[in-house]
């Protein structure tokens, strides 16, 4: 009766035990992706009572509350497959947004940002390329550790491996190329490095030490070192080397050809990255309103006769997507007129893009942005004329580049949320999601921005930026996260190691050994296999 007496609230004689809110809460509030453990008409109130647990599910917009509290039908199997429908459906939107961005965008902004610095093809995707692609997933894991809400080990390899496996793998059988050894074993040879000394210190340790953060961090910054070394040397070379066949006159055309492509490598050559040719016609003459509406149209007059009725749909459905972000981002191109130049446009875009980004990034303080862009945009309008090109605007393909990225990160995270409402929806785990359909997501800049720049012509600064994007993404997010992390906490970091780690860990080795050995019995030529080149290598 005593013990009874200990439990017992009222003045019954039977045990009586009250509701303890906040243990019922507690047990309540399980993973967000475990949901489908609960009854459906259940899951609704869960995701709106307790939207902290599916954070991690939401960028800018409330997917999971989409798919459980908005489209609701009364047979659950149809309520599913509406809802993959409808989240499929807009990744197939959110894709055309990243195309559009890389293709008319990132792509012409980074090649004229690439001129103005004089930058050759692999310089300027282990450096420009590279960290356009890494920036974003840099953000995503500083706010990650610090909140720890990610699994660095596995989810960085298993990045690495869809960057250099697929994404390096595109390029090559879209736009085949030779790649001098020098630069290729030296690339492949930091990213070997990278990827064992990470597996070492990650896989083997479950936290790590201010000095191994450091260690970490450094080898991104020998590498830069090694690059700029490396294209010195190399221009030193190709300089003397062309002084002297000049003064002897005994070039012969394998020679020349040799000459030429080490000189295009080093970027002494004007093939590196070339500019298009000015016009010698008088350059037509807008007022500032006729020039805003030309530089934002979505497609040229001459493109929409020439397609067909299928091209003309998609130009017609690409509208709403490109007519926003030529609002939004300055393009520098030199193929457009007056390269791309727009008084009025120009003026608006100054104050709007800054504007914008501070809205989504740090929405307190857009108004201060605001405030302090808008008379930078008003002296530009007042101070410029219409069709003269101001001898700064070159320097707008920064701001085009800046911009590009923003679009891209942030459709990029919009797609990874639609990925993690799909994996939550098929019950996958979370080092499951972070190895596939998050990984993916993460890369899927890369994968664009990449391709595009191949397709442009830079096959080269496209695979280049296969290893300088993975190095940035590994290298500095880590091990520059980890040091801001324990230079604040005091403590050495601790990440989680996941279950898939050491399978991508061993697969990208494996990878990295394979081409090695694979390009040596092409003579270091980037191309698809094909039955007639195994047939040649066979006689």
């Amino acid at each position: 009766m005593p013990l009874f007496e200990n439990f017992n609230t009222t003045n019954q004689t039977s045990p009586h035990f009250e509701r303890h809110e906040s243990f019922v809460s507690n047990v309540l509030r399980i993973p967000c992706s475990l949901i489908l453990i609960l009854p459906p008409n259940e899951r609704c109130a869960y995701v709106e009572e307790y939207p902290e647990e599916c954070k991690t599910a939401n960028f800018l917009f409330d997917y999971m509350h989409l798919y459980y509290c908005v489209i609701r039908f009364p047979w659950e199997p149809l309520t599913t497959f509406i809802g993959i429908l409808v989240l499929v459906f807009v990744i197939m939107i959110l894709f055309m947004i990243l195309y559009n961005s890389a293709d008319n965008f990132f792509c012409p902004s980074l090649q004229s940002l690439s001129n103005l610095l004089g930058l050759n093809e692999n310089v300027a995707g282990v450096t420009l390329l590279a960290f356009g692609n890494a920036a974003p997933d840099a953000f995503t894991s500083f706010a990650s550790l610090i909140f720890e809400e990610r699994v660095i080990y596995s989810d960085v390899f298993a990045s690495m491996c869809f960057v250099y496996m697929f994404v390096g793998g595109a390029i090559v059988v879209s736009m085949p190329f030779n790649i001098r050894p020098s630069i290729f074993l030296r690339d492949i040879g930091f990213l070997l490095l990278t990827v064992l000394y990470l597996g070492e210190i990650l896989g083997t340790k479950k936290k790590v030490s201010l000095i191994q953060a450091i260690s970490i961090l450094s080898i991104y910054i020998i590498y830069i070192i090694a690059v700029i070394v490396d294209q010195y040397l190399a221009k030193y070379v190709a300089k003397k080397v062309d002084e002297r066949m000049e003064k002897l006159n005994t070039f012969n055309i394998s020679e020349k050809t040799q000459l030429d492509d080490l000189l295009t490598d080093v970027g002494l050559n004007d093939k590196a990255l070339p500019k298009s040719e000015e016009s010698g016609d008088e350059p037509p003459q807008y007022s500032f309103l006729g020039q805003f509406f030309l530089t934002i149209s979505p497609f040229k007059i001459d493109d929409w006769k020439s397609s067909h009725c299928f091209s003309r749909l998609i130009m017609i459905i690409s509208i709403p997507i490109i007519l926003p972000l030529k609002i939004f981002i300055p393009v520098v191109n030199d193929e457009l007129p007056l390269i791309g130049w727009s008084r009025l446009l120009n003026s608006i875009q100054t104050i709007i893009l800054p504007t914008l980004f501070t809205y989504i990034i740090f929405s307190p303080y857009y108004l201060y942005v605001l405030a302090a862009t808008s008379p930078f945009g008003i002296l530009l309008f007042i101070f410029t004329k219409t069709n003269t090109v101001p001898y700064f605007f070159s320097f707008y393909s920064i701001l085009g580049v800046f911009g590009s990225i923003f679009v891209i990160y942030s459709v990029a995270q919009e797609i990874i949320s639609v990925l993690a409402v799909i994996g939550y929806s098929s019950q996958c785990s979370n080092s499951f999601l972070g190895c596939t359909l998050l990984a993916w997501g993460n890369s899927i800049g890369d994968l664009i921005t990449n391709t595009t720049m191949a397709r442009y012509g830079y096959p080269k600064m496209a695979f280049a930026a296969c290893f300088g994007g993975p190095l940035i993404a590994s290298l500095v997010c880590i091990g520059g996260t980890t040091t801001a992390r324990i230079l604040a906490t005091g403590a050495p970091c601790e990440i989680a190691k996941g279950l898939f780690g050491e399978n991508s860990e061993v697969f990208l080795v494996l990878c990295l050994i394979f081409s090695i050995l694979a390009l040596t019995t092409t003579n270091f030529h980037m191309r698809r296999c094909s039955f007639t080149h195994m047939e040649q290598i066979t006689v």
